[in-house]
């Protein structure tokens, strides 16, 4: 993930919001954010006031970098919406082991995410 604190000169191109950028990679608001706070999102811009943005050309770039096995990782609050559970459930179920499977992912600035892959939520789901 890179932040750039301005846009770059004679950039015409309109900014995201990260919820525009987040319908645009498919994933949910805090999946995002998530991705953005671990250090392992697309680059992003730090307006002022702290707002952030995203450009359209970055987020595809980013899609594209991926690898096909990570792109059906989704976070927790989007992992328990799958599950239909609520997100305090399924991290107590993560904790004793009981729920689906997951995977932790350290980012760049070194902080460590919980991600879970789609298929397996679901699968896991459906075996209840």
């Amino acid at each position: 993930m890179q932040e750039q604190n301005a846009p770059q000169e004679g950039g015409t191109e309109p900014l995201l919001s990260t919820e525009e950028a987040a319908a645009l990679a498919g994933l949910s608001r805090h999946t995002i954010k998530n991705y953005r706070s671990s250090g392992s999102g697309p680059p992003f811009v730090r307006l002022k006031g702290g707002r952030v943005a995203y450009r359209r050309r970055d987020v595809l770039a980013w899609l594209a970098e991926q690898p096909a096995e990570d792109a059906d990782l989704v976070d927790t609050v989007e992992a328990a919406r799958i599950a239909r559970l609520s997100t305090k459930h399924l991290e107590n179920l993560r904790c004793y082991g009981a729920g689906p499977p997951f995977v932790r992912m350290k980012g760049q600035r070194g902080k460590t995410a919980v991600f879970y892959r789609r298929d397996d939520v679901v699968a896991w789901r459906d075996a209840r």
